[in-house]
């Protein structure tokens, strides 16, 4: 996943250290002219994995950009369809 995303112009950090149901990264991309940048979260799971209690909590009530990739091409799909969210 993060491969995909890097491959794409997406940056990203990893929190999966941070636990707690926070997602495993932040990415953020340059969205067009205007300069800014969308940034999200991503929580990357495999195929077969639920997300936990606290996962699913995080991923409910966040205010921002938050979603979740089973696969690399999700994890694009999910990141590229944030673009223009950008502030």
């Amino acid at each position: 996943i993060v491969k995909a995303l890097r491959a794409d112009g997406w940056a990203e950090e990893s929190l999966a250290a941070l636990g707690g149901g926070v997602p495993d990264l932040l990415v953020s991309h340059p969205d067009g002219a205007n300069g800014k940048s969308v940034t999200g979260l991503v929580e990357c799971k495999t195929r077969g994995n639920d997300l936990t209690q606290l996962q699913r909590g995080f991923v409910a009530t966040w205010p921002g950009l938050v979603g979740v990739a089973y696969t690399p091409e999700e994890a694009l799909r999910l990141a590229n369809g944030w673009r223009g969210f950008a502030q």
